[in-house]
Order: structure tokens, then sequence, then C-alpha cells
């Protein structure tokens, strides 16, 4: 399995958003430790390890370089278990955060 070529996330659905909405209790527990695990190594304010090695994966991809190997393995691994599932990551993850940016503006 390879990784696909990957694109950034500039803006989502409302279906995206309505998708995650839907989650279950366990997954968005699920996320939320992924999240926080995520913290380790970088500070990047809640997203998850998926669409952090999504990112990492991209930057290569834009750049021509070579991927670091615990991307590219994280990346094929993910993608053998669930195709499309970089892609979907980055749209999960901005997606909750749109839905938290309305909810503190006042308009969820």
């Amino acid at each position: 399995m390879s990784i696909p070529k990957l694109v950034r996330v500039k803006a989502v659905t409302e279906a995206d958003i309505a998708a995650t909405e839907k989650d279950g209790l366990l997954h968005l527990f699920a996320v939320g430790l992924d999240a926080a695990a995520g913290i380790f190594g970088a500070r990047v304010p809640f997203i998850t390890i998926s669409s952090r090695c999504a990112l990492r994966l991209l930057a290569c991809q834009e750049s021509g370089s070579t991927p670091p190997v615990w991307a590219a393995e994280l990346g094929t691994f993910l993608e053998w278990i669930d195709p499309g599932h970089l892609q979907a990551a980055m749209v999960a993850d901005f997606a909750r955060c749109v839905q938290t940016q309305r909810l503190l503006a006042g308009g969820a």
C-alpha cells in the first residue's frame, strides 16, 4: 500500500461537520486520547497523530523530499488498514475545529 497524494484542507462542508457530530462517545474519547498523546514532540493544538502524520507527508510531497521514517511507516500502515485515512483525518480534525470555533463564538 502506498501513500496517496494528499491535499491541504482549507475548508470543510456542512456534511463534514455533521459527520463529526455523529461520532459516538467512544470514538470521541479515542480522538481525545489521540490528540493528547500528540502533544509529545510537537505542541500543535488538538490535532490527531493521524493528521500530524498526514501534514508531515504532505509537506514532503509538496517539497519533493523524503519523509521521515516514522511518518512513512505510520502513514503506510494507516492507509493499509483504512484507505483514505490520512486525508479523512485532516478533514475530521478541521471540522471539529470549525465546530469549536462556532461554539466559542456563540454560533453553534
